[in-house]
């Protein structure tokens, strides 16, 4: 991530409600945890607690997720998440939104941002 591309994001996200964010990554590809590591830094410079980033396992034959999840089961999450989404975008990062609302499998509301393997 630039430069240029950091500074557009902690200015988009300089005056957005912050919360807890788990960050998620392709163990398959090293360049994609390196990313993951950046994202982890900017998104705490901006003022979230984030965790390390972890690994994602694949169960059964499902494909495994590409690239680097950020997500959060706080139910503020869709206020900050959507910000989050839009500097991103706005710093020209490919992301795709995911949300699922809480069901009898998951008490809470859950947003991941799939962040696509680095540009």
């Amino acid at each position: 991530m630039s430069d240029k591309q950091q500074g557009i994001i902690l200015d988009s996200l300089s005056s957005t409600p912050k919360g807890f964010l788990s960050i998620w990554f392709d163990s398959g590809d090293h360049e994609t945890y390196n990313f993951a590591v950046q994202i982890r830094d900017i998104l705490t410079k901006a003022g979230y607690t984030v965790t390390e980033p972890n690994s994602l396992i694949t169960l059964g034959t499902g494909a495994p997720e590409q690239g680097v999840i950020v997500g959060t089961y706080s139910e503020t999450e869709p206020q900050y998440g959507q910000a989050i989404c839009l500097a991103l975008e706005k710093a020209g990062i490919p992301i795709t939104r995911r949300y699922e609302p809480a069901s009898a499998n998951a008490r809470r509301d859950f947003m991941a941002i799939e962040v696509h393997r680095k540009p």
